[in-house]
């Protein structure tokens, strides 16, 4: 089904505040960076209560951190949010005048939820919140539970892709494709190339654990993070092996992790028949 999104900027910047509409969706959504955050206090919308998302950079290139709120007054938390957390680059805010209190609450607790289920955000939020769902009517709960699809949607669409689960995204095995080691066989992974040029290793791939010279240091640094999240644990004297499927942020990024080496991922990943990335996906 066609979708057809609206984009203001009310400053006449590309690089300033963005208020997205998206036809048959009641609501404002606002995209914020950082160093704006005081023009948006300038809208009268700031007294109502939102749901929000706020983005930043963590040490895995492949994963964001991002910390999940709500408020009644969401300008004013935002405002403390600015003053009390580093990390934070961007926020998404979603709100209209009908929100109340317990819709915003059941929004947040349903967005962290599902965010921690996908897992391809770092969530910074600390404290679980209670389980929403008991508070509101089955109406009410219907109304929320569109909302949530359409704030999914334009989380996606801005590419931020929270809660797109890797198991949705896999597609039947003719799409997969594989890097290794032919000679040694302490590297062989299998994995598919995502849609927005990500790249999915799935889990039993096996890394080859000595690190060649000329690795980049963000591809050893990554290698560390991996086996100290888990991701990848010791399989023999030779290999780590993937415990989950895993995320990466290009095909290259993946192949340096599993062959301890600087690669060309379109020409490392190679389908079935030895075609690679590149001649299948960019000729």
């Amino acid at each position: 089904m066609a979708q057809v999104i609206t984009i203001l900027l009310p400053d006449d910047n590309p690089n300033g505040i963005k208020i997205i509409d998206l036809a048959n969706f009641n609501s404002e959504v606002f995209v914020v960076p950082r160093n704006k955050l005081k023009d948006l206090g300038k809208r009268s919308e700031v007294n109502q209560a939102g749901v929000y998302f706020l983005f930043g950079a963590g040490e895995d290139p492949s994963r964001q951190i991002v910390y999940i709120g709500q408020s009644e007054k969401f300008y004013q938390r935002l405002s403390n949010h600015d003053a009390e957390k580093e990390f934070w680059e961007t926020g998404v805010i979603i709100t209209n005048k009908n929100l109340d209190s317990a819709d915003i609450k059941y929004l947040e607790s349903k967005s962290i939820k599902l965010a921690k289920h996908v897992d391809r955000y770092d969530i910074e939020n600390k404290t679980k919140p209670e389980p929403e769902e008991a508070r509101l009517s089955e109406h009410k709960r219907i109304v929320n539970d569109e909302l949530f699809s359409k704030i999914q949607f334009i989380l996606n669409f801005l590419g931020f892709t929270l809660f797109q689960d890797i198991h949705d995204l896999k597609k039947d095995t003719e799409e997969k494709y594989f890097c290794e080691d032919k000679k040694n066989k302490d590297a062989r992974g299998s994995g598919l190339l995502l849609e927005n040029g990500e790249f999915v290793v799935y889990k039993g791939s096996l890394v080859r654990i000595a690190e060649r010279r000329g690795l980049p240091m963000s591809s050893r640094n990554l290698r560390q993070k991996l086996q100290n999240d888990g991701v990848l644990k010791k399989e023999n004297d030779k290999s780590f092996i993937f415990t989950k499927d895993h995320i990466f942020r290009s095909p290259s990024a993946a192949g340096d992790v599993i062959m301890g080496r600087s690669v060309n991922g379109w020409t490392q990943w190679e389908d079935k028949n030895g075609k690679t990335l590149d001649e299948n996906k960019r000729k």
